[in-house]
Parts: C-alpha cells; structure tokens; sequence
C-alpha cells in the first residue's frame, strides 16, 4: 500500500495531476494509503509530495523504477566523499560498505518508498554541515537548508529530527541560516496540502 500509493502519486504528477476523479464503488477499491472517495470525490496519495515528485521524473518517461536506485547511489557518494573529507579514504570506505550492504537500505533503494529520497537530502545535508564546520561559509548552510526543506517534503519527522540535532552545533548564526533556507522549501508542503486537502495543517 505504502509503495503503490507513492507511486500512484507519481503517475498523477507526471501527467500534472495533483488527484484523479473519484470512481464508483469505491468501497470495493479501497487500497492502504491511497484516499478512495466516490463519485464526486477524488483519489490521491495521503503521504507528501517529495518522493512522488522524483519518482515522477522516472514515471514520464516511463521507467519510475530507476529512481530509487539512483537516489541510493547519489546517496552512497555524497556520505563517501563527506566521510572521505572528514575521516580520511579508508573510514570513507568503510561508511559506505556498510550503508550500502545494509539489508534495509538495499531493500528500501529497490523500492518506491520515500526512505531513500529522504536519506539522499539528509546526505546533502550532513555534507553542507560538515563543510561548515570546516570553512564556516555561509553558502553551506544554506545547501543544509534547502536539503534540509528537501527531506521535509518527503518524510518531515526524519528532517525535523536531523534540524534538532544541529542545535549540537551551538551556533545561533547555523540554525539561523539553516532554517531561513529551508523554510520556503518547507513550505511547499504546506501550499500542497492546502491544494490537495483543503487545508495548510491537513494531510
């Protein structure tokens, strides 16, 4: 239900849906995740539009399949030259055998599900913060953010979760930028909402 629904979203988008008019007997087709509503009504993804909107990419020109997979791949090479930077070739090595051979990992990379596009923006964004740390440029703060804004719209806890552990950082001026950057992506979410539930806060 969870991987269908993510892409049933991505099929609409592709074509420049947001929803699909309702259908009869909607009981009878009811699909975990996936909002069925009858005649008159509409049919839609309950989840955000992040990883449908990739997936999308994939879907118009019909192979939506590869997207999750290069996610993962695009994911594995920013934690490897970040790890690389930071701990040196061999400890970069290492990071990404073992994300790369992880069970979940592989399997969730095979798949529709939103956990890999999640995981590529919070890879940017441990590479903007870890950057930062090193040249405290602004500029890589703002690439948090916005990588940052980028996750929000596919899974906004896991965002939400990686934004508080920056307060570690104890740098005012860090979460300052970092959250400037990442509100009007962020926000995104919000106007999608609005659009395709009526309401800002429903989803």
């Amino acid at each position: 239900g969870d991987e269908y629904s993510l892409s049933l979203q991505a099929e609409l988008f592709a074509r420049g849906l947001l929803h699909a008019p309702g259908v009869a007997h909607a009981d009878w087709l009811r699909v975990d995740h996936v909002i069925v509503e009858g005649l008159g009504g509409l049919v839609r993804s309950k989840y955000p539009p992040g990883a449908p909107a990739l997936l999308a990419i994939g879907a118009r020109f019909g192979c939506a399949w590869i997207v999750t997979p290069i996610e993962g791949m695009l994911a594995l090479g920013v934690a490897w030259l970040t790890t690389r930077r930071l701990l040196g070739a061999r400890a970069a090595l290492v990071a990404v055998a073992l994300i790369g051979l992880a069970p979940l990992f592989a399997f969730e990379a095979a798949s529709f599900y939103a956990h890999t596009a999640t995981m590529l923006f919070l890879a940017i964004a441990y590479a903007g913060v870890a950057w930062w740390t090193l040249t405290k440029k602004t500029g890589w703060l703002v690439l948090t953010g916005v990588a940052l804004g980028a996750a929000f719209l596919c899974r906004p806890v896991d965002a939400f979760l990686f934004g508080l552990a920056m307060l570690s950082l104890r740098s005012v001026r860090a979460i300052v930028v970092t959250a400037a950057s990442a509100a009007p992506v962020a926000a995104l979410g919000f106007v999608y909402q609005a659009a395709q539930f009526g309401g800002v806060f429903t989803d």
